[in-house]
């Protein structure tokens, strides 16, 4: 009993302690970047919400391709505009697509009549 409680709690260890390799980063032509110093006042296309920091400063990198890239500050002043460049690329968003919380249970609908 005590051997297989073992046994299962090293499988545990080595499996959990292996981490996949990561692919490798896809690599776009930088066309232009993009900074705002307060990342509250980031547009809603440019977010991304593993990328997206609490405070302060916010960079973007943009390639010919339309995609955006959030990186930190020594990325966007070393990556060259017309070189090809390393990044998670992600597509814009659509600036009028949005998710909307649905509204408050006290907050009246307006109803066309049908």
């Amino acid at each position: 009993m005590v051997g297989s409680l073992r046994a299962v709690l090293v499988w545990g260890v080595v499996s959990g302690c292996h981490a996949p390799a990561r692919a490798s980063l896809v690599e776009e032509t930088v066309a232009g970047r993009l900074e705002w110093m307060d990342a509250r006042q980031v547009p809603w296309e440019y977010q991304h919400a593993a990328t997206t920091p609490l405070v302060g400063p916010y960079y973007v990198l943009v390639s010919l391709s339309g995609h955006y890239c959030v990186v930190p500050h020594v990325v966007y002043v070393t990556a060259r505009d017309n070189e090809r460049w390393g990044c998670d690329w992600r597509p814009l968003r659509p600036a009028g697509v949005r998710v909307r919380p649905p509204a408050a249970a006290d907050t009246l609908s307006r109803r066309t009549p049908g």
